[in-house]
């Protein structure tokens, strides 16, 4: 991504890497389930994009504890990418307020390659849109003995969101 952004009067110059969801295709806001959209771009040939889903009904899902299965996503290492065939993501810690501090993924690429990594959240957005409740973050991850950017995307049907967030001010 490259650009220039004015903020109050300041120029700031971007030339960075970034990712955008590109996906086509019905969106079922009410019955989707939670999940994350994590990725992290260390260079042009080094980057993994991923998708995690709960695949526990609304009303019985803890979330605090849990590991949601990685359904796909891409792994890119030594220039050569590939689709991910299974993986996991599991929440380390999270803050008081239930917003994401820490996440560990695993994941398997179509060519047995293994990615593992850890983030963390650097910044966190509460954000409404969509019929959804997330928690969207600046994460720096580390994987593969590199550290790099991208983000997580802590996402909720809105209703399982407002609700667990409410049994945390209890």
């Amino acid at each position: 991504m490259t650009g220039t952004l004015v903020l109050h009067g300041e120029e700031i110059q971007i030339d960075c890497f970034s990712q955008r969801d590109h996906s086509w295709g019905k969106r079922r806001y009410t019955t989707n389930p939670r999940s994350d959209f994590p990725w992290a771009i260390a260079s042009e040939d080094h980057a993994f994009h991923l998708w995690a889903i709960s695949d526990l009904p609304f009303d019985d899902d803890p979330i605090i504890g849990t590991t949601e299965n990685v359904i796909t996503g891409w792994y890119r290492k030594d220039g050569v990418t590939s689709k991910v065939i299974s993986g996991s993501r599991h929440v380390i810690e999270r803050g008081d307020d239930g917003r994401p501090l820490s996440v560990r993924l695993e994941a398997t690429d179509e060519l047995g390659r293994e990615l593992h990594a850890v983030g963390t959240a650097k910044n966190w957005l509460n954000w409404y849109a969509y019929q959804m409740f997330q928690w969207w973050s600046l994460a720096e991850f580390e994987f593969d003995g590199v550290h790099a950017y991208g983000e997580m995307q802590d996402l909720f049907p809105i209703h399982q969101g407002r609700q667990f967030v409410r049994s945390l001010k209890k």
